[in-house]
């Protein structure tokens, strides 16, 4: 059964390009990967050569349709600033690509109207192509997104500069008398009655059987004057669009984790929606080889190697993962703050008659752009945003409170005006009754915003970076401003209001994002690399662990599994039969030749990830990291996780049936040498 695809641009120069970009065809749509992510919609693409063999499999990122009323309140998610989100990952990408094989292949699309862009583009049915819908008014004239604000102001249309909404327009009609001709996705059925209309119009019917670009919509409209174009058009893209074109990795972390500890491929893709459930795709991904029965190494071990095999490729994932996490800091300068299952994903190769098919993954990082820089009305001022939907349990609990928290109603006092050469700084303090949400930590900014309410001093924001003077209390933060610009008059009515309280003050705390925000989420992975299965999932996982760490505080020294283990709840949770998918796997007496010491390490590192005790933890708080190595505890997680690895696969080839005993012995006094 062949793989049914609809081609919708070349790969490479046009003119010469061997190679097509063809969308795959499943049902009455298109494959579609991905809509986790809110700003952008993924569908998978075959890369085809002329004679229709399949190179690869792919994925193309691209704006969605339809996203206008999610981010009016949100001033960062403009349009300029979701296109500028696809031009940085792309930059990322070209640069990781050189560093590490962790992040997702990409390729770059030559011959599109613009660079990287692809045009408004609907989908015609009758003969499979696509085409640029024209103007129902002016036929010969192509539809467009329209940039122009003064335009849209004028028609009382939100901007497209400052907000997330936009519009396909007609322009030669924007400069004729008469309506204007616009069109939204979120009533795309207009576009279609419209250009219906204009087959049926007298004034337009001749122009739209001429110039119309799909010529089998011409043919039809010629024998069917009541042709409706909605049965037979769809929009594809709706407006001018970025888009981004990587490698195909067809399972997420938990899809892997599953399948290493045998879960049955069947149920991976019982779902219709994934990319794999059908068969021509399968056979399209790399022949099909998912079906393949030799899996493991040490499937059918009787001494329990199959354990430790499944052990040892889990910790191959997490280190993966790390190393990526890792390269993404070291080039890009900041912290990830996104990582979770639908953003690690993983290629196989084909195995042949040589590995089994779970020893030849790859990791692949993606979100490299959800985090974002920038502050809201202070362009000097340079912070990391976190994704505006962090993921559960994955994300820190910085990054969660971030999202909560919102700009805040507080009382403003100033001290005093300190001056020095050529700048002036405010000294004063904020004052929250309700309590500063987030509790400020070191490093940490706060955006202080004077509402028009309040006096005008000529100054709307005031920036603070908080530094270890600073002593905040759970109300009240003392705080020496950034620098302001304050005119002569601005700096007398300060003066007159120095001591008291003004009124109309909102602020909002930005964390200093750093590795601590990624080493937590590092450690949910490595939790749901070892322990979840068919009876427990990540989130159950992270509630139950939780609450076994309620009672270890930062005067405990630390988590000590032997404690943890006395509640038989929890010596469940954290047992190593967890391993297996299966619960035929997991009954008593079943071989397991894990070693003790060798996973109690593996659950210790995870533990040191997710808390923030001081002297245990491998950062106290999410301000714990050194601003000048920005990495190092990041590459302090990746020589524990890289040294436990080897020492979980030396089990594998060093006569494991009949040196085990002695292994775990050793394992056991490197352990206590370790601590």
């Amino acid at each position: 059964m062949a793989l049914e695809t609809v081609r919708l641009l070349p790969l490479g120069d046009p003119s010469a390009a061997p190679f097509g970009i063809h969308l795959v065809v499943q049902g009455d749509g298109f494959v579609t990967l991905s809509n986790a992510d809110d700003l952008a919609t993924v569908y998978l693409v075959a890369i085809k050569s002329d004679d229709e063999a399949i190179v690869e499999l792919a994925a193309l990122k691209l704006l969605p349709n339809r996203l206008d009323t999610l981010y009016d309140a949100e001033p960062r998610f403009t349009n300029p600033a979701l296109e500028a989100r696809f031009d940085r990952e792309r930059e990322r990408l070209k640069q990781l690509r050189t560093k590490a094989p962790f992040f997702p292949r990409l390729f770059l699309p030559q011959g599109t109207p613009a660079e990287g862009w692809l045009p408004p583009l609907f989908y015609s049915k009758l003969d499979r192509t696509f085409f640029t819908p024209p103007s129902p008014r002016y036929p010969a004239t192509s539809l467009v997104t329209c940039h122009d604000d003064a335009f849209l102001a004028s028609n009382g249309l939100p901007l497209y500069s400052s907000t997330a909404h936009r519009y396909l327009y007609c322009q030669k009609s924007s400069r004729k008398s008469g309506p204007p001709v616009v069109f939204s996705a979120d009533k795309a059925e207009e576009l279609l009655e419209a250009l219906t209309e204009a087959f049926k119009s007298d004034e337009t019917r001749e122009q739209m059987l001429e110039s119309f670009p799909s010529k089998a919509i011409r043919d039809a409209a010629k024998d069917a004057p009541n042709l409706s174009l909605a049965e037979h058009v769809t929009p594809f893209t709706f407006y001018d669009t970025p888009f981004l074109l990587t490698g195909f990795s067809p399972l997420n972390l938990d899809e892997l984790a599953d399948l290493i500890s045998g879960r049955p491929w069947e149920s991976v893709v019982s779902d219709v929606k994934h990319p794999l459930a059908s068969e021509p795709l399968r056979h399209a991904w790399v022949g099909g080889q998912i079906s393949m029965p030799r899996r493991l190494l040490f499937a059918h071990d009787g001494a329990g190697m199959d354990a430790v095999e499944i052990f040892s490729l889990k910790l191959t994932a997490f280190r993966q993962v790390a190393q990526a996490l890792l390269s993404f800091s070291q080039v890009v300068g900041q912290p990830h703050l996104d990582v979770h299952p639908r953003h690690v994903l993983f290629d196989l190769s084909g195995a042949g008659d040589g590995l089994p098919l779970f020893w030849t993954f790859q990791a692949r990082l993606h979100g490299l752009a959800t985090a974002s820089e920038g502050v809201p009305d202070v362009a000097d001022q340079r912070v990391v945003l976190p994704p505006r939907n962090p993921m559960v349990p994955y994300a820190a609990q910085e990054v969660l409170e971030f999202q909560l928290a919102g700009f805040r109603p507080a009382e403003l006092y100033l001290n005093e005006v300190l001056e020095s050469k050529k700048t002036r700084r405010l000294d004063g303090r904020l004052s929250d009754p309700y309590g500063l949400y987030p509790a400020p930590r070191n490093r940490d900014r706060v955006l202080i915003q004077l509402q028009p309410e309040g006096p005008d001093f000529g100054v709307k924001t005031i920036f603070i970076r908080l530094n270890r003077e600073d002593r905040p209390t759970p109300r009240e933060l003392p705080f020496v401003s950034e620098p302001v610009e304050l005119s002569d008059q601005g700096m007398q009515k300060i003066q007159k209001a120095l001591g008291i309280r003004i009124p109309g003050a909102r602020y909002r705390i930005f964390p200093d994002f750093g590795e601590p925000s990624d080493l937590y989420g590092l450690g949910i992975v490595l939790l749901r690399l070892l322990l979840a299965n068919d009876a427990q999932d990540a989130h159950s996982l992270a509630r139950s662990v939780a609450r076994m760490l309620k009672n270890f505080g930062s005067d405990s020294g630390g988590v000590h599994l032997d404690e943890l283990r006395q509640d038989p709840d929890a010596a469940a949770i954290l047992s190593k039969v967890n391993v297996f998918y299966d619960p035929a796997d997991r009954v008593k007496g079943r071989p397991n030749g894990i070693p003790d010491a060798l996973w109690d390490r593996a659950l210790t590192l995870a533990l040191r990830l997710i808390t923030r005790i001081p002297g245990y933890s491998y950062a106290a708080d999410h301000a714990d990291f050194d601003e000048i190595h920005r990495t190092g505890k990041l590459e302090r997680v990746l020589q524990e996780a890289t040294l436990l690895g080897t020492e979980v696969s030396s089990l594998l080839f060093g006569r494991q049936s009949l040196n085990l005993e002695i292994q775990q012995v050793v394992a056991e006094v490197l352990a206590e040498g370790m601590r």
